[in-house]
């Protein structure tokens, strides 16, 4: 190795893979995972060395692999070269600190999770650790196999196999994938804006199905059938107004992206969001003014609707009736009363239809199928106008030389 450098210093698998083959009396490795290339340097190492001079220590979870702190074969061949060596991988639960002692350097540095950000690379690439002397003696202590110290417990048998079926059952995510979404994320996410329940027209009401028979069209004409508007129309509510504020909103801050759904910038989202909540608040009027609007008009088709079965009724009464006695001898009151009671039982309250009026607003990220899509990019980046798209998430493949660059059209 070439003459040290003490100082800041750039920890990528080259930096890591020079130091550990320049160790030749000790190696420690502390990291919660590592690469495969790093692996198979320290393996080196370890038949180099033998297993008194080597100490790994990691944390055999596999939280730290789909983070993308290191590589599952990383793993696979240190635990090879351990038991080739009669010495074992440590464990250290939750380490998210690096550490690498070769003989009388030692480099304490952040590894990077590469589900997040890029690794380090190039001659601008900044410093992610700090490469010094001969580690103190109490770091040297606490890295040392004894009881107590860090990583004092082996990768026992049981930890390993647990951890290789949660990884076959949910493997870790391509990586470049993962740093990509996040990118379109900070930028847009998608929404759908939907206001129920307004257009109380569409209400409808079933004529009860031992009425339906004294129905005559010939009476009632189109409007009264088996099932009946609890409401004509919507003059003089303010549900037109409602629908065209939510248009107003859809047109100000959303764009669609064709066979992807709707869209909107992140930083739109907080004035998109405060001019929804106002339309919640008239949404939240409306629901008290449609309340008597539809007691009104389901008055009148209750009163239509007698007036139409009350014919039929008296000529033929319904057979669930039977149990009020003759009801032929009742007066057309009490049967209208009857009519009435058994219409407004089987339709909605005005109140529970009310509710339904809601103005509803839901954000979802952008999928993973959706970024797999190679036409995806350029849809998001044609209907939303974010110029440099391309130029501004170059990211690095995790299995490619530091020096191979892709984007996120691959």
């Amino acid at each position: 190795m070439e003459e040290r450098t003490d100082g800041f210093v750039v920890a990528d698998d080259a930096t890591l893979v020079r130091l550990v083959e320049s160790a030749s009396r000790r190696l420690v490795v502390v990291a919660p995972a590592v690469t495969t290339v790093v692996a198979r340097a320290v393996a080196a190492a370890w038949r180099r060395l033998g297993a008194e001079r080597v100490a790994v220590i990691l944390d055999v979870d596999a939280e730290p692999y789909h983070a993308g702190y290191g590589e599952p074969e990383g793993l696979r061949l240190l635990l090879q070269a351990a038991d080739d060596a009669g010495g074992a991988v440590r464990q250290q639960r939750g380490v998210r600190i690096g550490l690498l002692v070769a003989d009388d350097a030692t480099l304490v540095f952040s590894p990077t999770p590469l589900s997040i950000e890029e690794p380090p690379a190039g001659p601008d690439a900044s410093p992610n650790g700090v490469l010094l002397g001969a580690p103190p003696p109490a770091v040297e202590a606490q890295v040392a196999a004894d009881e107590g110290a860090l990583g004092a417990r082996p990768a026992d048998p049981f930890s390993v196999r647990r951890l290789q079926t949660e990884l076959k059952r949910n493997p870790p995510r391509k990586f470049e994938i993962t740093r990509v979404e996040r990118a379109f994320n900070a930028r847009f996410e998608f929404v759908e804006l939907e206001l129920r329940g307004a257009a109380l027209g569409r209400h409808l009401g079933r004529v009860p199905a031992h009425l339906a028979p004294a129905l005559s069209s010939s009476q009632v004409g189109k409007r009264l059938e088996a099932r009946v508007r609890l409401f004509d129309g919507d003059k003089g509510l303010a549900a037109n107004g409602l629908l065209g504020e939510k248009k107003k909103l859809v047109d100000k801050f959303l764009v669609v992206l064709p066979r992807y759904g709707t869209a909107i910038l992140r930083e739109n989202k907080g004035a998109f969001l405060e001019e929804v909540g106002a339309l919640q608040k008239k949404v939240e009027a409306f629901r008290t003014q449609a309340v008597a609007a539809l007691e009104a008009g389901i008055d009148a088709r209750v009163g239509e609707l007698v007036d139409a079965l009350l014919p039929g009724v008296l000529e033929n009464p319904p057979a669930p009736w039977r149990r009020y006695g003759d009801v032929r001898g009742f007066t057309e009151e009490r049967t209208r009363a009857l009519l009435e009671e058994d219409i407004r039982d089987e339709w909605e309250r005005p109140e529970a239809v009310a509710e339904g009026i809601a103005l509803e607003v839901r954000f979802k990220g952008v999928t993973y199928e959706s970024l797999a899509d190679p036409r995806f990019a350029d849809v998001a980046r044609e209907r939303l106008r974010i110029e440099k798209l391309h130029d501004e998430h170059r990211v690095v493949r995790a299995s490619a030389p530091a020096s191979e660059t892709w984007t996120e059209e691959g």
